[in-house]
């Protein structure tokens, strides 16, 4: 399948954070399974969205086919972050493109509560190598950034037993230290 944009690079099948995607290494585009959207965002605030869309007039910078039926894909706005992100859909093939960096604007957000792998093992690395080189990859700044918030989310999880923890240790400690002194004073009065 040939990139919607460029035309005569192939699309290759990339698993990233957000499942299975076919992204043009040349332009760096996304072409996304809308039903697989719905396990990062909320379904209802989508449709939402496109139906705004649709009912609002708006300047379409291109026209894009669909890879499989070949139809003129609808184009909708989200605004996001002081910009409007254009996306392209095809409501029959029910697919999304997402031009470059367009997916992370969307601040998805993964609803399982745990992550598969370790997150703070491959943000040192991946964020070295996309603080110190230019030559990193979209796909590679994407983990790296996912990572990063999934990390950030999993510290802050942390802090938050750490201190309920604490609070409780405290609760045990007076206690224990006050039976130990109750305990102290009668054996010295009664020996």
């Amino acid at each position: 399948m040939n990139c919607l944009v460029c035309k005569d690079s192939e699309l290759s099948k990339f698993k990233t954070e957000y499942g299975p995607i076919l992204i043009c290494e040349k332009c760096f585009g996304h072409l996304y399974n809308e039903p697989s959207l719905f396990k990062y965002i909320n379904k209802s605030a989508w449709i939402r969205f496109i139906e705004e869309s649709k009912s609002n007039p708006k300047h379409r910078s291109r026209i894009l086919h669909c890879p499989d039926c070949k139809t003129e894909m609808e184009t909708f706005q989200i605004p996001r972050k002081n910009i409007l992100i254009e996306i392209d859909r095809c409501e029959k093939c029910e697919l999304i493109w997402f031009d470059k960096n367009e997916i992370e604007d969307l601040s998805l957000k993964q609803k399982s509560a745990q992550p598969e792998h370790n997150p703070s093992e491959k943000k040192s690395t991946i964020n070295r190598k996309v603080k110190y080189r230019e030559d990193v990859s979209e796909e590679e700044k994407s983990k790296a950034i996912l990572s990063e918030l999934q990390f950030m989310e999993e510290a802050k999880e942390n802090r938050f037993r750490a201190k309920l923890i604490d609070k409780t240790l405290a609760k045990v400690n007076k206690r224990i230290k006050r039976n130990y002194w109750l305990y102290d004073y009668l054996y010295d009065i009664y020996p």
